[in-house]
């Protein structure tokens, strides 16, 4: 062995000794340096470790919330589905039972229609239906809404659908009386007079006053007793032997996109 073998040997040896004299003279003062020497890395790592472990455990819950609240969504968008369904289901029934609980002692075959275009200006007012000669639509049937309100008249007959007359377009004249009265004349739609008609034929004699209820006369094709109204103006005509009387219509075609059509023809 060479010199410096030796050498290294004695110095390594002297150290160790050193390093067990140190120790026991100083309460163990250098076990517990190595002690935390050694502990220090083993929290920090154990730490870390934890905090891996936590946020793993954080990613899968994410996973899991977020799965979670994307089957919650679908839930709610077919729960949503499903009760506006519901809501379209009630309002016609609710709309059939309104209609039927009045419906007169003869009873009348009706088909619901819906409106599928609307003209309602001072020129014109008249809608297109879904419904048509198919369906046993006819020229001269009355449509009407819920509570037995007159709204026009069939015009024009296609295959699948119908041009209605509304009361107050200028091209309608309708048959009328005021109830409790014995009081006929013509309700007529003008130009430029939306929701109103205003009563032909009505002399200066007539006791006719405001608020009173216009309805079907049945003098034309159409059935007695459907709803026009209420007069809101009733004046008389200076040198003229027919008074000015205006009717403001109950039926609002923005407020009605169901109606019936009543087949009176046959009757």
């Amino acid at each position: 062995m060479t010199a410096g073998f030796y050498k290294k040997y004695f110095i390594i040896l002297g150290l160790v000794l050193a390093l067990i004299g140190v120790n026991r003279f100083s309460d163990n003062s250098i076990s517990n340096l190595v002690y935390q020497i050694l502990r220090e890395p083993g929290i920090f790592f154990s730490r870390q470790f934890a905090k891996a472990s936590g946020y793993g455990r954080g990613v899968f819950d994410l996973k899991n919330i977020l799965g979670e609240n994307r089957r919650l969504k679908d839930e709610n968008a077919g729960l949503l589905g499903k009760l506006t369904n519901l809501s379209k289901l009630e309002k016609t029934n609710d709309l059939l039972r309104e209609q039927l609980n009045i419906q007169p002692e003869n009873e009348r075959r009706l088909v619901l229609i819906k409106i599928i275009n609307l003209t309602h200006n001072g020129a014109a007012s008249a809608i297109l239906v879904n419904k048509g000669a198919k369906d046993g639509i006819k020229k001269s049937m009355a449509i009407i809404s819920g509570g037995n309100v007159l709204a026009g008249v069939v015009k024009e007959v296609f295959d699948n659908s119908a041009r209605v007359i509304l009361l107050d377009d200028p091209r309608s004249l309708v048959s009328v009386r005021v109830l409790g009265k014995n009081i006929v004349g013509g309700a007529r739609g003008a130009a430029g007079r939306l929701g109103e008609v205003s009563l032909d034929l009505i002399t200066n004699q007539e006791n006719l006053a405001v608020d009173d209820l216009v309805t079907t006369s049945g003098f034309d094709n159409l059935p007695e007793g459907l709803l026009i109204g209420r007069v809101n103006r009733a004046e008389l005509s200076g040198g003229n032997l027919f008074k000015a009387v205006e009717v403001k219509l109950f039926f609002e075609p923005f407020n009605h996109p169901e109606l019936f059509v009543v087949d009176t023809l046959n009757e």
